[in-house]
This record gives structure tokens, sequence and C-alpha cells, in this order.
């Protein structure tokens, strides 16, 4: 049997999302169970390394499972302070007490200067009650 050995990642701290979301809309029980709804984000801002940045859109699309889960899916778009306008996607999870855990990739403009810092992957948590995600760099 081969070894198979990597190197395990660590996480350094780069950014802080102030989210302003909107009421859940809630779709309902669907066919294949639980509940769908989707929360849209209407504002906020990005804080940390190497930019900061403005909120300018986004979405969230989650389904509460029988078992108190709540699986999410996210979009933001973020207008950067040098103009560039980014997008971060990805999926997660939230606890039946609220808090949020999720992993996120960005896509950037081929043109123009974005930070390199974009082009990596982050997990991201968020406090129940807290409007505020913490993302950490995947190193």
């Amino acid at each position: 049997m081969i070894a198979f050995t990597a190197p395990t990642p660590s996480l350094t701290a780069a950014f802080d999302l102030h989210l302003q979301r909107t009421a859940p809309i809630v779709v309902g029980r669907i066919g294949t169970g639980g509940v769908r709804s989707h929360v849209t984000v209407i504002g906020g801002r990005l804080e940390g390394r190497p930019e900061g940045g403005e909120i300018i859109g986004g979405s969230e699309t989650r389904l509460e499972r029988a078992d108190g889960v709540t699986l999410v899916e996210v979009a933001y778009l973020i207008r950067l302070a040098s103009g560039a306008t980014v997008r971060g996607h990805g999926a997660g999870y939230e606890e039946a007490g609220g808090a949020l855990r999720l992993s996120l990739l960005f896509e950037t403009p081929q043109e123009g200067a974005v930070p390199d810092a974009f082009g990596r992957a982050y997990v991201g948590e968020q406090a129940t009650d807290s409007r505020v995600m913490t993302l950490h760099r995947i190193d």
C-alpha cells in the first residue's frame, strides 16, 4: 500500500463580511424533502486584507432538513476599493442554533489588477445572532 502524505492546511484570518439581508422568502416544503427558502443580500461591506470593499448584492438559498440542519448556498457580489467587482460563491450549513459555516471561492475579472488573495479558497463562520461572517484563507 502506498502511503499518502499531504501537508496539513492552515488558516489565516483574512476578511470580515458585514451582511445586510432581507427577511427570508419561504418557498415551502419541496418534493424531495425539507423546506426551501431564499434570502436576498442587499448590501454590506468587506473589511480586511489586502483591500476592503462594498457588498453590492447577493443571495443565500437554504434547505432546512428534517434533522434541523440547514444547507446553505451563497453568492455575493463585492465591489473592491480599486473598483473591480468580484463574486464570492460557496456552500455550507447552518446549525439548529443559527451558527453558519461554509466554504467560499472568489471569481475575479480577467482584466485589471485584482489582489491575489481572491484566487484562494476560504472558510467562513458566522456566530448565532451576528451579522458578521469571518473568513479565513486556507493556506
